[in-house]
């Protein structure tokens, strides 16, 4: 367990999360309105190349088998930061996987 994750639950003692198998070191927060973790799709990525995934078949199997599944309205939130040279700025962008069907309910 990464010491991000064991500080959310000592937070939320009383909270289960759903966590995404063999990357709680990729943890980076909590959502706390829904409850869902948020993971740093950089870190997952990273990861899965010092697991000896090419930096291609990472991403790959990042986008199918991690992101790609929906396991309920907990399923974890999938975050990344990326930098624009040219334009100086910093574009923060959500990776939520959402089945069509699916719509998060107002808080």
């Amino acid at each position: 367990m990464s010491k991000t994750l064991d500080n959310i639950i000592e937070a939320f003692p009383e909270a289960s999360f759903l966590t995404a198998d063999g990357f709680d070191n990729c943890i980076i927060g909590l959502e706390v309105m829904s409850m869902r973790l948020i993971y740093s799709k950089s870190k997952i990525v990273m990861q899965l190349v010092s697991e000896g995934f090419t930096l291609e078949e990472a991403f790959e199997h990042f986008n199918y088998n991690v992101e790609g599944s929906y396991v309920g309205q907990f399923t974890p939130i999938w975050f990344d930061v990326f930098y624009s040279k040219s334009k100086c700025s910093c574009i923060l962008v959500f990776y939520v996987f959402l089945q069509s069907h699916f719509k998060i309910p107002p808080s």
